[in-house]
């Protein structure tokens, strides 16, 4: 969320496509309650913060990775590369 003050990364976190089961799944919905749903090729759409976090918490073990194992030399990186992208990037900085 971009609204609150601790928030340093704004990521996609609306229909990231990630694997799912295969077949029938029940599906719990606000609007319909237990609705069974095919997945037949083991492919799903999420939403939210969880899905926004892990694209960078991602980013991040790349460039930690890179960097030698150093998480904040990673974390300098990414900011770095941010600021430099100007927006384009599909992480921005959030303040």
């Amino acid at each position: 969320s971009p609204d609150v003050r601790w928030t340093t990364f704004m990521a996609p976190g609306q229909n990231v496509v990630g694997p799912f089961l295969t077949g029938t799944v029940n599906v719990q919905t606000r609007e319909h309650g237990t609705l069974p749903t095919e997945f037949p090729d083991g492919w799903a759409s999420w939403s939210g913060t969880s899905f926004a976090a892990a694209t960078v918490t991602g980013r991040l073990a790349r460039l930690t990775a890179r960097n030698g194992g150093d998480p904040h030399a990673a974390l300098r990186e990414l900011r770095r590369t941010l600021r430099q992208a100007g927006g384009s990037d599909p992480i921005r900085l959030a303040h």
